[in-house]
């Protein structure tokens, strides 16, 4: 079930509890984390793991674009470098990226702004074999977040990832989804892939006051071109 047409959203006036509701959303999608923290290793398959202190700078005027995939679909393994800037071109997403990191308990740690998305450090580097995450909040007390226009994306779309060292790398949307979140499928989006892949992820569906929670997640699936 793709996202378009059906993220209802909440009122901009929101309680407190609704704004904890927001940081609940992304530690529920960090259950998979919590459930394969010890299997790090072969979910980022061998890529090298960044500092925790992400430098948050822009790309460079003057970027190399560049992908690895060839027509077979098979990734040519590159060294890839501290992810550090998020954009998408189409829904007007253009954030810095912070570093995120598995908290005492397990749980993934969320973006520290509402504004700013996050790449979990503890999984693949953009632009290496297998799905790197990045997450994001939908929305604030104040309003739009950084990925409230995530369910707008379509397949073929395209998001660029800048790294440290100034190389932006291109990815192509492959399929917008739901998914509820007691039905989430794990593999599908965490699982290994012979490929470079990206996964944004952020909340979705309902807005359950009662629990003070959002009953699904949006995930875009992409690929590196």
């Amino acid at each position: 079930m793709t996202a378009r047409g059906r993220h209802r959203r909440p009122r901009r006036r929101r309680s407190i509890a609704a704004s904890t509701a927001l940081v609940l959303c992304l530690i529920a999608v960090s259950g998979y984390f919590r459930l394969r923290a010890d299997r790090t290793d072969a979910l980022s398959r061998g890529a090298p793991v960044p500092s925790s202190s992400t430098t948050s700078s822009s790309p460079s005027t003057s970027p190399k674009i560049i992908g690895v995939a060839t027509a077979t679909g098979a990734s040519t393994p590159r060294t890839a470098t501290t992810p550090v800037h998020l954009t998408i071109p189409s829904i007007g997403v253009s954030t810095d990226l912070e570093s995120l990191k598995l908290l005492a308990n397990g749980a993934l740690q969320t973006p520290s702004q509402w504004d700013v998305a996050g790449w979990y450090t503890g999984g693949v580097v953009p632009g290496q074999i297998g799905p790197a995450v990045i997450a994001g909040h939908v929305d604030s007390t104040r309003g739009p977040a950084v990925f409230y226009r995530l369910h707008a994306l379509v397949a073929g779309a395209t998001i660029l990832v800048a790294e440290q060292s100034g190389t932006v790398l291109s990815f192509v949307v492959d399929r917008v989804q739901v998914y509820p979140k007691d039905h989430f499928p794990t593999t599908t989006v965490y699982g290994p892939a012979p490929i470079a892949e990206l996964r944004l992820i952020t909340c979705a569906g309902e807005f359950d006051r009662r629990t003070g929670n959002y009953l699904s997640n949006l995930v875009v699936l992409a690929h590196l071109t």
